[in-house]
């Protein structure tokens, strides 16, 4: 079920409770999980305007800055790990690594962005969202509410950067950005703010790019141009699932440049409802996409397996431990455990906000 500011109509609201990131939840190895019985029921995936760019781009990150001591680690600067203590002979291996080349050119990438917030507490935050309708952003619970079942605890302005990058100022990044004006969370999230627990899922409604470089872009709504997500909506729980998470992490380049892990998520071993996976990411990962088959394939093969479409989001980033040596976080399903989320309703209520607000073609009720 949904919960909304004041438990009636979307209010505007964004956030990210800094606690939340770096939780350390109890995981009950070996007990019963939530894994969906049925198949899991999604949406298709669209790429957007294709805009001729006119020349190559190669070795777009050569000038990068380092990360400085500001950045918090073992060895002092910032290296991927393919697992973490205790994790040798264990799923839960994995890679991260910066997006290259960069984002902005492709689909999907270009659909997932910064998301900056002022959180109920006045303070400024960041977490990581992603399109998955032309005004509709998913992303965390904590990003938009602290959890303590009060109309006090949504935050109170927010923007999102599509495909942002650091190679441009705030002011003049390629895509411009939306403010963030509306959002809902789950009724789970909304009153408990309860980590692994499946509910960590939120959706926003994002307005009209502005500010954008590329001056094509402004005035129309981001997923029109940039493309979106398809979306698990029921049985999104799944023993296993190899998935690709994107992300802003603080701890990757300061936050403020693409990286990307893949790994395989379970809920089989940990027991759900959230997915467990290897990972190197912390706070700033927040409420990026967990996706299933990113990319494009042309395959032509007589039998293509299952669950074979392309581009979808399965959960969104919800935890990760206090410790970081162990390098794991946790997801929260889109459809949470036994689908008790209720995503379907969820997403109707913001889409007849965004029908409302910006005509009926942006999005079509489920």
């Amino acid at each position: 079920m949904a919960r909304t500011q004041g438990g009636g109509g979307i209010g505007s609201q964004l956030g990210s409770v800094p606690s939340a990131p770096n939780a350390n939840p109890s995981l009950p190895i070996g007990s019963s999980g939530g894994v969906a019985s049925g198949a899991p029921q999604v949406t298709q995936a669209h790429q957007g305007i294709v805009e001729r760019v006119g020349r190559r781009f190669t070795n777009m990150y050569s000038d990068l800055t380092p990360p400085t001591s500001e950045i918090e680690s073992q060895s002092g600067e910032i290296s991927a790990q393919n697992y973490g203590i205790n994790n040798r002979d264990t799923w839960y291996h994995f890679n991260d690594s910066l997006v290259v080349p960069y984002p902005i050119y492709y689909a999907p990438y270009r659909s997932t962005g910064r998301y900056v917030f002022v959180a109920a507490d006045g303070l400024t935050y960041h977490c990581t969202a992603s399109l998955i309708n032309q005004t509709i952003l998913v992303t965390a619970g904590h990003c938009v509410h602290n959890g303590n079942g009060s109309a006090s605890g949504w935050n109170t302005s927010g923007v999102f950067y599509p495909a942002y990058s650091n190679r441009y100022s705030a002011s003049e990044q390629r895509y411009g950005s939306c403010q963030v004006t509306s959002l809902t969370t789950t009724t789970g999230w909304y009153n408990n703010g309860a980590l692994n627990e499946g509910e960590d899922v939120a959706l926003a409604l994002c307005g009209r790019l502005s500010g954008a470089g590329w001056g094509y872009v402004n005035n129309r709504f981001p997923g029109q141009v940039l493309g979106y997500y398809g979306f698990c909506y029921s049985n999104c729980v799944m023993g296993y699932n190899f998935l690709t998470q994107l992300g802003y992490p603080a701890n990757y380049y300061r936050g403020l440049h693409m990286t990307e892990g893949q790994h395989m998520a379970e809920t089989a071993m940990s027991g759900g409802p959230d997915y467990v996976f290897g990972s190197g990411m912390q706070g700033g990962s927040s409420g990026g996409p967990q996706i299933q088959n990113i990319g494009l394939l042309w395959d032509l093969a007589s039998d293509r397996g299952q669950n074979t479409q392309r581009n979808v989001i399965y959960a969104v980033t919800s935890w990760g431990y206090t410790n970081q040596s162990i390098k794991l976080q946790g997801a929260s399903p889109l459809s949470g455990d036994q689908n008790r989320n209720d995503f379907v309703a969820m997403f109707n209520q913001i889409c007849a906000l965004s029908r409302a607000t910006y005509g009926n073609s942006t999005c079509q009720l489920m």
